[in-house]
């Protein structure tokens, strides 16, 4: 599904857009949310559980990542503070502890059951990788040249205006390998889920081991297993892989 919508919005949209695959995977992801989560949004698990965990946490965790990216190199003392502070702190504890504690913490201020454990990890996950993919994006505004920025305003352009037209665009064009290889590192950190109840891909086969009737498949199924992951983390390396180097060849 998410390849279906990915193929179509890259042929349909317009040619400053498809000079972006970060955002047309950001349409293709906000697209499968709206397709799969009527269904069942609670009832995911196994495989489709750790793909669209991947897809949705790296997703959301993109825009949430340039605001601190642009606020960490703010002007303004107080909100550079903040999201200095936002990123150290993510940066500085485990990922299964910001996830466990926003899964504790969310119903003690909500009622209780109105937010489900599968939303709960989301936004745990979301807000610890938001973080990284900051410093990712980050790097790229230091990479773009400064003096475009001061010769936009020069010519009486907003900073809104020269950080979303002029500086992110080049930003994210730089740090788009980093990105997609992010993207792995969410799909692998996505077995630290079970903490909270979640069924995914790892603890599926190992629920699968835990029948009597199973005992005799072991190696069958770890070697299932670490079939596809190595399947899925090869595809994501090799676009990366494709991606920077289509984008050297567009620097020469």
């Amino acid at each position: 599904m998410l390849g279906i919508v990915s193929v179509a919005l890259g042929s349909t949209m317009l040619p400053k857009l498809r000079r972006f695959p970060i955002l047309i995977f950001l349409v293709a992801s906000a697209a499968a949310i709206l397709v799969l989560a009527p269904p069942g949004f609670d009832r995911w698990g196994g495989l489709l559980l750790s793909l669209m965990l991947a897809v949705i946490v790296s997703a959301a965790s993109l825009p949430l990542g340039v605001l601190l990216a642009f606020g960490r190199a703010s002007r303004n003392p107080s909100l550079r503070a903040c999201c200095t502070g936002y990123i150290e702190v993510m940066r500085s504890v485990p990922l299964i502890l910001v996830v466990y504690w926003i899964w504790i913490t969310v119903p003690l201020f909500l009622p209780d059951g109105s937010v489900s454990s599968l939303v709960r990890g989301m936004i745990g996950y979301t807000i610890f990788n938001a973080a990284y993919v900051a410093e990712f994006v980050r790097s790229g505004i230091q990479a773009v040249p400064r003096g475009q920025a001061e010769a936009a305003k020069s010519l009486g352009m907003s900073n809104w205006t020269v950080s979303t037209e002029i500086v992110l665009p080049q930003a994210i064009r730089f740090v788009q390998p980093a990105l997609v290889g992010n993207v792995l590192d969410v799909f692998n950190g996505a077995t630290l889920v079970f903490i909270i109840g979640l069924t995914d891909f790892l603890r599926a086969g190992q629920m699968i081991l835990a029948d009597p009737a199973s005992s005799g498949t072991v190696t069958e199924v770890y070697v299932f297993m670490f079939a596809v992951y190595f399947l899925i983390g090869s595809a994501i390396t090799f676009g990366a892989r494709r991606m920077e180097a289509r984008m050297q060849r567009s620097a020469r």
